[in-house]
């Protein structure tokens, strides 16, 4: 299949060539680059298949994605994260794929599962949603969510057997830093939660409208219902990342109460 792999990027030394050493097929990889400090162009410019944009000026995440699509318009894209990590069966899926089939069955993308991958064992279970990383350039684009994306898109949307491996690597090396994005997130997530109707709301956000019942919620969910703990210690600190971030956006939107509490008995 024809089509073009795109992937942002800033800093990842430690993710980059795993990334695309399982993207060797592609006919064309584009990196765009945010003035990286480490050697993530220098060990990029070592695959052939690979160009490298160097933006000029500082990109939200969002931003770097719209990108990507505002200039390859009417083509096939794969949007990808530094530390995803394409499975074999994916890449035999992808190779068989035909374009002049995918219009006949009008179909405008595909939404692809994503695994976590952490101490080098693959947690085989539904935590992450499938995204629609594979799709026809046409009509499209990305918005912010919280901390992260939502993507708009007409047209029928397919499943794909393959999955992507999620590498925890970076974040386990990086875990400070790690720590000061999910702070981050957690402010940006927890204003997008208040703000939003609750009617509007996904059942996990709905939750989460109620701190600290959530993070109970949360690790029942993940023990006896995902039986996350199966996968030893893998399996551990998946749950520990996932009670940390709960923990933190609690805090967020028990101080976001808070403050429209002061707010009101001040009138």
């Amino acid at each position: 299949m024809d089509l073009i792999v795109c992937i942002p990027t800033f800093n990842e030394e430690l993710n980059i060539k795993k990334c695309l050493n399982k993207l060797k097929w592609a006919n064309k990889v584009i990196i765009l680059d945010s003035n990286s400090t480490d050697n993530t162009v220098k060990i990029a410019k070592k695959f052939k298949n690979t160009n490298i944009i160097y933006s000029k000026k500082k990109l939200s995440y969002v931003s770097k994605l719209n990108y990507f699509i505002n200039k390859n318009k009417g083509k096939w894209l794969l949007i990808l994260d530094a530390d995803y990590v394409l499975s074999n069966a994916l890449i035999k899926e992808f190779k068989i794929l035909h374009i002049e089939n995918l219009r006949k069955e009008k179909i405008s993308g595909f939404k692809i599962k994503i695994y976590n991958k952490i101490f080098n064992k693959t947690i085989r279970e539904d935590i992450y949603p499938k995204k629609i990383l594979l799709f026809k350039n046409v009509n499209c684009y990305f918005r912010q969510f919280g901390h992260s994306e939502k993507f708009f898109i007409k047209g029928k949307i397919s499943n794909i057997d393959g999955y992507i491996m999620h590498e925890n690597f970076n974040e386990i090396k990086n875990f400070s830093v790690w720590k000061l994005n999910q702070s981050k997130y957690s402010k940006l997530d927890s204003n997008r939660i208040v703000k939003t109707k609750f009617d509007e709301l996904r059942t996990q956000d709905k939750i989460r409208k109620f701190p600290p019942i959530n993070i109970i919620l949360i690790m029942i969910y993940f023990i006896f219902f995902k039986k996350i703990l199966i996968y030893g210690k893998s399996g551990f600190f998946y749950l520990f990342q996932r009670l940390f971030y709960e923990t933190l956006l609690s805090f967020q939107i028990i101080k976001i109460y808070l403050r429209k509490f002061k707010n009101f008995i001040s009138l």
